[in-house]
């Protein structure tokens, strides 16, 4: 595994072990529980309705999915 990259979330500080990194980009990296969290807010003050589980669902954690 010598491409494999120990990174964190520049957010939250989640490690790239337990969520997935879902942008990089000029340095900043992105997890999915952030970007769910984004969209949560996002829908709140623009009143339009989550998915249903809301965003965080889609994008489940890595232990959730046994690896």
């Amino acid at each position: 595994m010598a491409e494999f990259r120990d990174i964190t979330c520049t957010l939250c500080d989640r490690h790239n072990r337990d969520v997935h990194m879902v942008g990089a980009r000029d340095g900043l990296i992105i997890c999915s529980v952030c970007v769910a969290r984004c969209a949560e807010v996002l829908d709140g003050e623009t009143g339009v309705e989550s998915p249903a589980g809301g965003w965080t669902s889609r994008w489940p954690s890595k232990q959730s999915e046994g690896t």
